[in-house]
């Protein structure tokens, strides 16, 4: 099992503003950050993410997001 790691908010909007400006969508960046705070409260940490072992954002994020756009509708 994991360990739990405590996470600020902070930490998640900070990954989030950097995801947001890599995808370049600045209108909806705070739809963004509200998605990564709320799915990295969830999961119980902010390592979701991250690639394993660095604070690099998963290059996969963006596809993860646009999913979850188009099953909230």
């Amino acid at each position: 099992m994991r360990p739990m790691i405590s996470v600020t908010p902070d930490q998640v909007v900070i990954a989030g503003i950097i995801w947001g400006f890599k995808r370049a969508v600045i209108p909806s960046q705070n739809l963004a950050k509200e998605w990564s705070y709320q799915t990295a409260t969830e999961a119980e940490h902010e390592d979701i993410h991250f690639v394993p072992g660095t604070t690099e954002v998963r290059p996969d994020l963006d596809r993860e997001y646009d999913r979850h756009l188009k099953a909230s509708g």
